[in-house]
């Protein structure tokens, strides 16, 4: 399957106390969104943790420019 030239994607997560899963799964994502599109972001949702997701859904934000958390 082609990389998708002119449509965007946009993959929401919604996490609740998800620090140990996290990371995983936004690189997991992006290993699957680069093979499909040139035009994607990863917006993780942080529905309140009172873990350290939302620091660690942050660094993930740091590290990749296409993810941000809301």
């Amino acid at each position: 399957m082609g990389k998708v030239e002119k449509k965007n994607i946009s993959f929401f997560f919604p996490a609740f106390n998800d620090e140990g899963t996290v990371q995983k799964m936004v690189e997991d994502a992006i290993s699957i969104l680069e093979s499909v599109s040139n035009n994607y972001e990863i917006i993780i949702v942080d529905d309140g943790s009172v873990d350290n997701t939302g620091e660690v859904a942050d660094e993930m934000a740091k590290k990749y420019s296409r993810v941000k958390v809301v």
